[in-house]
């Protein structure tokens, strides 16, 4: 897992224009100060500002050609879509509507968005068989793209030699995890937004934290001090069997609601995912077994558990009625709550300790929706140029959008949230054992941690098909033709 801070700088960039002034511009070499700048104030600022985005953007022309992309219709929780059929006045819609007229416009070329609803997987294999090169970008969950990966039926990224996924357009940490023996078959940009909507968050209510007297989340955080302890210590303070019936029930104030995915955020917050990564051999490993994840893992059970303080159901509505301190759901939720009466306010989700380096981000791999090329193209260099260019114009366009007045101008209530959500999305994990769920281990995590079962002799009996499984998804990589 390694921080990534490229995109969140860009961001920056992008969002606060010339206003924009960087600690980098102070002297750092007091023998040689930059005169020019000490001369011109603006200067130094003008150097940080005159980058775009755009300045990247390849050159090509379709003349006039029509392409294809396929894309999943947005769910009733999360903007998937990478469609808009016309200026609405909803900001997301015409913000991806600007992104492709800028496409079309910039490229001499026809956009064609076929929208889906059902598997995608169904629609890639049938094109492949037919030989119908219908669709030149797929747009897949990540789960469905693993499905295409084991059918062989779309194309290594790496082989594209149109495609620039180091360009900060592309999700680095992504692709960085993704990539098995050296292949890459998943391109994960703001594109689509899933992977945004679906990236896990700690809200905080503030009335509630004032009314308990707790300290600032956001000065927790930034000092490091935001960990598994606080949290539990937060949630210890606000629990209160309020209807005094002696049982945890509706009507009792709760530290923290949630559900079960909130077991693999703490995980991977911990530094602890299921799988580990070898970057050296570009192959993934099972780290469950290890003595560190165990410790994590007991923790959760031991704490994270206790129905007083932690409701499992109904998390949002209970959040909303401000029956809960905490509530640990997805960036998409921050959105859904903005009729909330009180106000909240976002952190990452909890580190284990305050050793740990840093933050790490949970994203629910099957909400999010990545690029992939079928291997019925016909020209894979032209389906890069369209990635390529699409994952720009949506940095331009997209971006910001959702960032800057989706997110902090409509859910989030002040600009230390705003702040947060650079924090956590730069921060992202992308857990291949969740994703790929190798012996049906992982997808029984919750049931593990709910039932306080021992995880070591549980992992055990499993350790051989998990292993198995693992190592079938890295021949399946090697033994791949595209």
């Amino acid at each position: 897992m390694q921080k990534k801070r490229t995109l969140a700088l860009l961001l920056a960039l992008i969002l606060l224009g010339s206003s924009f002034v960087s600690c980098s511009d102070a002297t750092t070499d007091e023998t040689a100060p930059d005169t020019q700048a000490a001369a011109n104030p603006s200067a130094a600022e003008t150097e940080e500002t005159e980058f775009s985005i755009l300045s990247t953007l390849p050159e090509y022309t379709f003349n006039g050609d029509t392409v294809s992309m396929l894309s999943r219709v947005d769910s009733w929780w999360q903007y998937i879509s990478i469609n808009a059929e016309e200026i609405s006045g909803e900001t997301i819609n015409d913000a991806i509507y600007n992104r492709n007229l800028a496409f079309m416009e910039a490229y001499d070329v026809n956009l064609s968005i076929i929208d889906y609803d059902g598997s995608a997987t169904n629609l890639i294999r049938q094109a492949v068989s037919a030989g119908d090169s219908t669709y030149d970008v797929a747009v897949p969950n990540l789960n469905e793209g693993a499905a295409m990966v084991n059918e062989d039926i779309i194309l290594n990224l790496y082989d594209i030699s149109t495609l620039d996924l180091s360009n900060p357009a592309w999700d680095q940490n992504a692709s960085d995890y993704y990539s098995i023996a050296g292949k890459l078959y998943y391109g994960v940009s703001d594109i689509s937004l899933g992977k945004n909507e679906a990236a896990w968050i700690y809200m905080f209510n503030k009335r509630l934290l004032d009314e308990y007297n707790l300290e600032d989340p956001y000065t927790l955080v930034r000092e490091d001090r935001w960990t598994f302890d606080k949290t539990l210590e937060f949630m210890a303070a606000a629990s209160n069997d309020t209807n005094g019936n002696g049982e945890p029930d509706e009507g009792d104030r709760f530290g923290l609601a949630t559900h079960d995915v909130n077991y693999y955020a703490l995980l991977v917050s911990a530094g602890q995912p299921m799988a580990g990564k070898n970057y050296e051999e570009d192959v993934p490993f099972m780290n469950a077994s290890n003595e560190s994840f165990v410790n994590v893992y007991d923790k959760i059970t031991e704490y994270f558990t206790d129905e007083k303080q932690t409701v499992m159901e109904y998390e949002g509505e209970t959040f909303m009625a401000g029956n809960a301190l905490l509530c640990g759901q997805v960036i998409a939720c921050v959105r859904l709550f903005r009729e909330m009466e009180d106000d909240f306010g976002i952190v990452p989700t909890p580190k284990f300790d305050e050793a740990q380096e840093q933050y790490y981000t949970y994203v629910i791999p099957y909400d999010v929706y990545a690029c992939v090329v079928p291997v019925s193209v016909l020209d894979p260099e032209r389906s890069g140029i369209i990635m390529q260019a699409m994952a720009i114009y949506s940095m331009e366009y997209l971006t910001p959008a959702y960032y800057d007045i989706t997110i902090t101008g409509k859910g989030l209530r002040d600009e230390d949230s705003a702040e947060m959500l650079d924090l956590i999305l730069s921060s992202t994990v992308y857990d291949l054992a969740r994703m790929y769920d190798w012996g049906a281990f992982a997808s029984g995590i919750p049931s593990l941690i709910h039932g306080k079962r021992d995880f070591t002799s549980n992992y055990k009996r499993k350790a051989k098909a998990i292993e198995g499984a693992l190592q079938k998804t890295i021949e399946t990589y090697n033994n791949n033709t595209n």
